[in-house]
């Protein structure tokens, strides 16, 4: 199990992460700066957030909010320091549909439920492009 050392508590009194501010965080990290997913090829396991991989969550986190993130657990089982930075104490569906839509992305659809999808981008979008309608949220530019 990872070891967790926490921040100061005031490091993550921010605004909270609106769901349109999340999408569009991550839709710029992930497909118009084309990083790869949260997926960390030694745990064999999608990640929150790593120094070289970051999920839809991880991406909106600063390195001092981070070091409250437990991995391999779901987004409704984070601690509350985490989930109190996004709007509604991200209890609604739509942080764990958010979530999903990167992980089933990021995984290959074929095989293997533990092989990098190498089409990660391509279905991130589609995936992307359905979370936004769900949930009537702005598409940003492609750009």
């Amino acid at each position: 199990m990872k070891t967790v050392f926490y921040a100061p508590l005031e490091k993550m009194m921010t605004p909270k992460i609106t769901k349109q501010a999340a999408f569009n965080r991550a839709w710029d990290y992930f497909i118009v700066q084309s990083n790869p997913p949260g997926f960390d090829p030694e745990l064999n396991n999608c990640v929150y957030y790593s120094p070289n991989y970051k999920c839809v969550i991880g991406c909106q986190l600063d390195d001092y909010q981070a070091t409250y993130v437990i991995e391999e657990t779901s987004f409704s089982s984070q601690p509350e320091e985490i989930k109190m930075l996004f709007e509604n104490g991200g209890s609604e569906l739509f942080w764990s549909d958010f979530q999903t839509a990167h992980d089933s992305a990021a995984m290959a659809q074929s095989t293997s439920t533990t092989t990098l999808n190498p089409y990660f981008k391509e279905h991130f979008t589609r995936k992307m492009i359905k979370v936004a309608k769900r949930y009537k949220l702005t598409l940003p530019p492609l750009q």
